[in-house]
């Protein structure tokens, strides 16, 4: 058994798990209408820190195609999240509970509390998404870079 694909879907069952305990608050009030854009955000932002860090022991790392399809892919999941912020930003500065949360049940209070854990946990979760997707994207073109770099000092011999 390959111990790198093992540990490459271990790491993506812990991010969808951690995903799923980041929004139980927001779960437990009713029908969310943000689970997909906010599971993405907590799985892209710990696959890329993952991703950053253990950079050369990633397999699939060593194909030139598959690092390219995941340079695009960062930038239009990069446009992707920044809508869905952007989104989530104005419905709580409009103070729209109906629009993020479906509940019967909830009051006054909870829904301002949960607009605050809303608020702060997509916003700290974006920008981290950010920043490791753009270290993410330096370290793909630095391994083309370092690549073309080798390639053309053995043409020059």
């Amino acid at each position: 058994m390959n111990i790198r694909l093992i540990k490459s879907l271990a790491w993506i069952l812990i991010s969808i798990l951690v995903a799923l305990a980041i929004q139980i608050p927001m779960l437990w009030h009713g029908k969310y209408a943000f689970v997909l854009p906010n599971t993405i955000i907590v799985v892209a932002t710990i696959l890329s820190i993952r991703n950053t860090v253990e950079f050369n022991e990633i397999g699939l790392h060593q194909n030139k195609w598959f690092r390219y399809i995941l340079f695009m892919f960062n930038f239009f999941l990069f446009i992707y999240l920044l809508n869905r912020l952007e989104l989530l930003t104005g419905i709580i500065d409009s103070m729209n509970m109906s629009a993020l949360i479906v509940s019967k049940t909830i009051t006054l209070t909870e829904s301002v509390d949960l607009f605050k854990y809303i608020n702060k946990e997509y916003i700290i979760l974006s920008i981290a998404s950010f920043v490791s997707m753009f270290v993410y994207n330096i370290k793909i073109l630095r391994s083309f870079w370092k690549n073309s770099t080798v390639k053309r000092e053995r043409k020059l011999i």
